[in-house]
């Protein structure tokens, strides 16, 4: 299944640049919330 993906990964630039974008979207995301529970605790 992994191959498969990576296949297709190296195949179609669109869903590269797409996966790309999300992985970013979701780092940005999950590098938010700490910080918001992080101040939410210290107040």
């Amino acid at each position: 299944m992994l191959v498969a993906g990576f296949k297709e990964y190296l195949k179609n630039r669109r869903f590269v640049q797409y996966f790309y974008k999300l992985q970013k979207q979701m780092i940005r995301f999950l590098n938010d919330l700490p910080c918001e529970q992080t101040e939410y605790k210290e107040d």
